[in-house]
């Protein structure tokens, strides 16, 4: 397929799409200011970095935690309610944390605090790319999927930029109010997008009671890949800033973690351009490998221009990658759970990083950075052995609407009108 037929612009013209991509970004916007906001805000207030990282902590835990449950309601056919609810009580939730913060509170009250936070954050990436199929035919999923990549990406750049700004203008409490009303703006522009309308409409099929997004084997497979390629991802965003205090030169940290991220997504830009056409599993296995080998060479770097260089072109891989794991979960996924299979990415992803940044910690001191580095690449390797086995879903399929089964009366039957069970992201 053509980049001309079937790229970015192609998709970016598709109707309904904008109405969809723009709130949706919009409302993500905070994802990259939320944490290094908390990490000043707590820290100036309270002087304890521990204390600051308590707080980022449960703010992370908590949205990993309730995420899966968000989705699973939204499946079930409230993804507007979620939306809405949700979209606003985020603001409500982090005036509530500012309280806490400017009026002393203990510190095991403003980590609560920012747990709930945490927990008040829409599913905003997992709806959108549950909708994504429904949105665009087929030709277009590739496409689409690499965008998601390439907005987080985005949005991990431009998130620490606006959040410096806001603090050099104003404060970090004024960053996380910001971030808060650009929650509920995108959360309720998105609710009104015709496609979220429809996605929460009676005729929608909803799934099976009984079943989990988790009992399918592709799946699990494709999270654990996931998971361990955050480990490894974790793992890096604590080796370079050490990787620069170790080489004096601490205040490149910044501009090297900014380079890998915009190498990441050019590579991202670039993979839908070539339009690779082997099979999805094969082309995750590749790239996957590919990360490793570009990990393993970063333990040869010496000065922050090599490792710099290093990042720039390994960096391209790593968008290219989540594509076309978001690719593979939407086609081993009922269509009926896409939303609630799209939130264990953001749990199983939170777990890894954490993972990770832990395991540097552990590691650095008695390992050295070069055996460090080698340590990511291993668990880049881990991940590749994992993709290997998961069974290729084939070509896109389009979702398949159909009509709800109905009683003799006409009305739907009892089970699929029963509340949802919270069987908490």
């Amino acid at each position: 397929m053509s980049s001309e037929r079937a790229g970015y612009p192609a998709l970016l013209r598709s109707p309904g799409v904008p109405a969809v991509v723009l709130p949706s970004i919009l409302a993500r916007l905070p994802v990259g200011m939320t944490s290094v906001l908390l990490v000043l805000l707590v820290q100036n207030s309270t002087g304890s970095y521990r204390a600051a990282g308590l707080a980022m902590g449960a703010n992370w835990l908590a949205f990993a935690a309730t995420s899966p449950f968000y989705g699973r309601v939204s499946d079930r056919g409230h993804a507007v309610w979620v939306m809405v609810v949700v979209g606003c009580a985020n603001p409500l939730a982090t005036i509530g944390f500012l309280l806490l913060v400017h009026n002393g509170a203990p510190v095991w009250a403003i980590v609560a605090g920012a747990a709930v936070a945490g927990g008040a954050a829409p599913p905003i990436a997992a709806v959108t790319r549950a909708v994504w199929p429904h949105l665009v035919d087929g030709r277009l999923h590739p496409v689409a999927f690499g965008f998601e990549a390439v907005v987080v990406e985005i949005l991990y750049v431009l998130g620490p930029l606006v959040a410096g700004l806001v603090c050099a203008v104003a404060s970090p409490s004024v960053g996380l109010l910001v971030g808060g009303a650009a929650v509920t703006v995108g959360s309720l522009s998105l609710a009104r997008a015709p496609v979220i309308r429809s996605y929460s409409s009676r005729d929608t099929p909803r799934p099976a009671r009984g079943g989990h997004v988790l009992a399918s084997p592709a799946m699990r497979r494709i999270l654990m890949v996931t998971f361990l390629m955050s480990v490894a991802y974790g793992v890096l965003e604590v080796l370079v800033p050490a990787f620069a205090v170790e080489a004096g030169s601490p205040s490149s940290s910044g501009l090297l973690l900014g380079v890998w991220s915009s190498a990441s997504i050019m590579g991202g830009i670039l993979y839908i351009r070539l339009a690779p056409r082997s099979p999805l599993v094969r082309q995750l296995v590749v790239l996957i490998f590919a990360n490793a080998a570009g990990f393993a060479v970063l333990a040869v770097a010496r000065e922050p221009w090599q490792l710099g260089l290093l990042l720039a072109v390994g960096g391209t891989l790593m968008a290219p990658a989540t594509s076309v794991e978001y690719m593979l979960a939407s086609q081993s996924t009922d269509s009926s759970r896409a939303t609630e299979g799209f939130t264990w990415f953001g749990t199983v992803a939170y777990g890894g990083a954490a993972a990770g940044g832990a395991l540097a910690g552990v590691l650095i001191v008695p390992w050295g950075l070069p055996m460090t580095f080698l340590a990511a690449a291993f668990g880049a390797v881990l991940a590749g052995c994992f993709a290997l086995r998961i069974a290729d879903p084939g070509p896109p399929r389009e979702p398949k609407p159909r009509e709800p089964e109905r009683t003799a009366a006409g009305e739907r039957p009892a089970e699929a009108a029963a509340p949802v069970e919270d069987d908490s992201r």
